[in-house]
């Protein structure tokens, strides 16, 4: 045996040096690996998020689709009630003629 070759003692010094390094990473990624979601939790709560958002659009779409229909049963109302231009014009007319005819027949 020559002196470059490594003895037992060494190879098992460096085996436990490994050892301790590859325990030490261990802990180190538990640690760092606590400050993350796992994958499959992160998709159920994106799901559940996007599934939130769907029903909170769909519940502002109804509420503009009601809000739609009372504005134009409101419209609608509004244009029963208003008297047509010809009935006004008609009206005008009659007052006028009647002014007429009393102012030249007094």
């Amino acid at each position: 045996m020559t002196t470059s070759d490594p003895t037992l003692a060494v190879v098992v010094a460096r085996l436990d040096d490994l050892r301790s390094e590859v325990s030490d990473m261990r802990v180190e990624v538990r640690t760092t690996a606590s400050a993350f979601l796992p994958r499959t939790e992160w998709e159920l709560w994106r799901a559940s998020a996007n599934r939130e958002i769907a029903e909170a659009r769909a519940d502002a779409e109804q509420a503009v689709a009601e809000a739609r229909h009372e504005a134009s049963k409101v419209r609608t109302e509004i244009d029963g009630r208003r008297i047509p231009w010809t009935a006004v014009v008609a009206a005008v007319v009659a007052i006028a003629s009647l002014a007429l005819n009393l102012w030249n027949g007094a």
